[in-house]
C-alpha cells in the first residue's frame, strides 16, 4: 500500500495549541484522509480520520477538549486537504 503525504501548515489555522501538521492518504482508498496533528508542538500520536465525500472528521483529539471546535471547521479543515491534496498531485 502507498500512502502520501502532504503538508497542511499553509493552510490551517490553530484551535488552542493543537495544529494540524499534514495529510496523509491512501492511493487505493482516497476516501479517507487522516489528519495529523500536533498539540503545544509535539505531533500526536494518533491521526483524525476524515470522509472526504462526507466532508466529516470521525474521531476527536484524545485528552484535547476542542472537538466542538474542529467539528464546526469540518467544511475549511476539507478544503485545506484538498488544496493540499491538490498542490501534492501537481
Amino acid at each position: 500500500m502507498i500512502i502520501e503525504t502532504a503538508s497542511l501548515l499553509p493552510y490551517t489555522k490553530m484551535y488552542g495549541t493543537l495544529r494540524f501538521v499534514r495529510v496523509e492518504w491512501w492511493l487505493e482508498a482516497m476516501t479517507f484522509s487522516l489528519l495529523r496533528y500536533s498539540i503545544d508542538g509535539t505531533l500526536a500520536t494518533q491521526g483524525l480520520r476524515m470522509d472526504m465525500d462526507k466532508r466529516t472528521i470521525l474521531d476527536d483529539p484524545e485528552g484535547y477538549d476542542v472537538g466542538d471546535l474542529i467539528r464546526a471547521d469540518a467544511y475549511d479543515i476539507w478544503l485545506a486537504v484538498v488544496n493540499a491534496r491538490y498542490i501534492k498531485g501537481k
